[in-house]
């Protein structure tokens, strides 16, 4: 399909065509040499992989690997993450090693990556790495571990060949460390503390900086701009819905971001619309249902898409409801899977997709016919002195915070109290106002409801420049990891209304709960 964008122009959306009896291409990524790189199983052999490198018109096809490739079962399977030296590929717990380069492989060799004992021996770490991204100056590597009670954490450090393996040096973790703590300017008052987290997803700025899912300001999560160099944070995306990745092209100017915000009924953007100072505290609770409402549901039964959506990128950062251009299938029949990748001249743009409920897949090309790309971001030396690294060595992860009550004090006015018990949280807004602009009132409150699902309720009211309101409620089923997919309950409550219900209001829009019912 043909599409057009507002100072791109024109946008062709393609399928990459692959040999016969490939039907799974699994994490194709564009190389320094603008080839597509990918892994799938062969058919005469199911316990091996092949990796083989493509033209994204289908032309010159070659298989560079075949073998059998050890997962380590608390490794996020397989990856493919090319170095910029067009030599080397990462794929999570090996480096392939291509002699004399990807482009002309005459040979390739899998060697093992070592990481940090005090990680691999962690009992709370559930996955060592689940996702991972090599920088530009083909040495440092940054990667996101999970643990059982603080999250996703993200190191940074410097990835370095020996004889027979490749070690990592220098570990810090790069993550938010504490979420809450006593206001140093109000005795007797909390200050909520910058969250740097999430999954990474791309080093950018010539490999200073990061671009990863991180508080972006809403209630749900956002792509942001981790900078190395500073304390500093950049929302990307201020969608009032649910945003994860965005891939940056080489020049920066145009991102491409996995986001269901065409996607009317997944959306969730009433969770967002009416801008809150605190709704991330109470409302990021909802995180992981919104996931597996919006995405894991989607790609496995659910109607909709999760993108993904070709944004220019200075727009995106300045304008809260920039719709940028969905490049999903019109017909929602395919479904946008990870990772996303860039052509080196910044003029295509690379995914996979499944056909909904199976794995059958394909890979996508979009092409800028019209776009005059920048000149690409110069590599720079990822910096091994991070303002807030901590290395691994003294890094200590935040004890879960399950009975904490107190206020926080407004900028300008007012203050909010926040009360959290177990899995019960609650802020409650009085007269606050931290820019003198915005005042707010009423409460916003998370919990599990009987059946063990999750609810949320919010009552708020903003007046001054703007005025918004938000009476709304949510309740999900419960869900089993990714066995029992949550869904949204409109039974009615002992109210006798349905158990979701309301709406949200500001700026001229309305959105109601009952629209998303499927």
């Amino acid at each position: 399909m043909e599409l057009k964008m507002e100072n791109i122009g024109r946008v062709n959306v393609g399928t990459v065509p692959l040999p016969e009896g490939i039907t799974e291409a699994i994490h194709p990524m564009y190389t320094s040499c603008g080839k597509i790189i990918f892994a799938y199983k062969p058919s005469d052999d199911k316990d091996a992989y092949e990796i083989a490198t493509i033209g994204d018109d289908g032309s010159d096809f070659q298989v560079i690997f075949r073998g059998k490739v050890a997962l380590k079962p608390t490794g996020n399977g397989f990856r493919m993450m090319p170095f910029f030296d067009g030599k080397r590929v990462l794929l999570g717990d090996y480096v392939l090693e291509t002699t004399p380069s990807i482009a002309d492989c005459k040979s390739a060799e899998l060697i093992p990556v070592e990481y940090p004992a005090l990680l691999m021996n962690n009992p709370r770490a559930t996955h060592h790495w689940s996702e991972i991204v090599i920088a530009q100056d083909n040495v440092h590597m940054a990667w996101t571990s999970l643990h059982g009670f603080s999250g996703a954490q993200n190191y940074l450090g410097a990835l370095h060949r020996e004889a027979d393996r490749y070690v990592l040096d220098n570990v810090q973790v790069i993550s938010s460390m504490t979420s809450i703590i006593p206001d140093p300017a109000n005795p007797g008052y909390l200050l909520p503390q910058v969250a740097r987290g999430g999954e990474i997803k791309q080093f950018v700025q010539g490999g200073t900086a990061l671009t990863l899912v991180g508080a972006a300001g809403g209630t749900l999560p956002g792509s942001v701009v981790q900078d190395f160099l500073s304390e500093r944070i950049d929302a990307i995306t201020l969608s009032p819905g649910y945003d994860e990745t965005t891939i940056l092209s080489p020049d920066e100017r145009l991102g491409i971001v996995m986001s269901p915000r065409s996607s009317a009924k997944t959306n969730f953007a009433l969770l967002g619309l009416l801008p809150r100072p605190y709704g991330g505290i109470v409302g990021g609770a909802l995180t992981m249902n919104v996931y597996l409402y919006a995405v894991a549901a989607v790609r496995a039964y659910r109607k909709g898409n999760i993108g993904p959506v070709l944004i220019d990128v200075a727009r995106s950062m300045a304008e809260r409801g920039y719709p940028g251009l969905p490049l999903n299938d019109p017909e929602e029949n395919w479904v946008y899977y990870s990772p996303m990748s860039w052509h080196p001249s910044g003029k295509s743009v690379i995914w996979p997709e499944c056909l909904r409920g199976t794995k059958q897949g394909r890979i996508q090309v979009a092409r800028l016919l019209d776009y005059e790309p920048a000149v690409a971001i110069k590599p720079r030396i990822t910096p091994d002195s991070i303002p807030y690294g901590v290395p691994i060595e003294k890094a200590k992860a935040e004890a879960p915070v399950t009975n904490i009550s107190g206020k926080i004090a407004g900028k300008h006015a007012g203050y909010a109290l926040y009360t959290r018990k177990g899995a019960q949280a609650k802020i409650e807004y009085f007269d606050m106002s931290d820019d003198g602009e915005r005042y707010y009132h009423g409460y916003e409150l998370s919990g599990r409801n009987a059946d063990g699902g999750l609810t949320y309720e919010a009552n708020v009211t903003m007046d001054g420049g703007d005025h918004g309101e938000m009476d709304l409620r949510l309740a999900f089923t419960p869900f089993n990891d990714h066995e029992s997919l949550p869904t949204l309950k409109f039974d009615t409550a002992a109210d006798g209304k349905p158990m979701s219900t309301g709406t949200v209001t500001y700026q001229g829009v309305t959105l109601a709960v009952e629209d998303m019912r499927e």
